[in-house]
């Protein structure tokens, strides 16, 4: 089954797969400076621990007015927390915004670990 959000306006419709915008959300992350990683909490792996995706660290919530984002990362010990989450917020919206029309309601960033550099 495949699965698309998209949008219709005069011109017609656009449909993307949901694994593209997860894709997005991804590499929108990943290139932000002071980003080591992305992942999960610790227990959260323990109990998903069959169930791995290059996408993990990600969560898309699809509602009538728009998406909602989570994601984990593992920053740096030697950044600015606020900082570089405020950065990579930044980023998702506009690759968001640059693939697709939904609004987005909110894009909530963890940290859930702390990596030495």
């Amino acid at each position: 089954m495949k699965q698309d959000i998209g949008y219709s306006n005069e011109k017609g419709k656009v449909a993307v797969d949901k694994t593209i915008l997860l894709s997005v959300i991804h590499l929108a992350t990943k290139e932000i400076s002071g980003v080591a990683g992305m992942g999960e909490a610790f227990s959260v792996k323990l109990r998903n621990k069959s169930k791995t995706s290059q996408y993990d660290g990600v969560k898309v919530n699809y509602l009538p007015n728009g998406i909602e984002i989570f994601v984990n990362i593992i920053v740096y010990s030697d950044v600015s927390v606020p900082s570089v989450s405020y950065k990579v917020q930044e980023n998702i919206r506009n690759g968001v915004a640059s693939l697709i029309d939904n609004k987005v309601l909110s894009i909530n960033i963890n940290v859930c670990s702390v990596e030495l550099k």
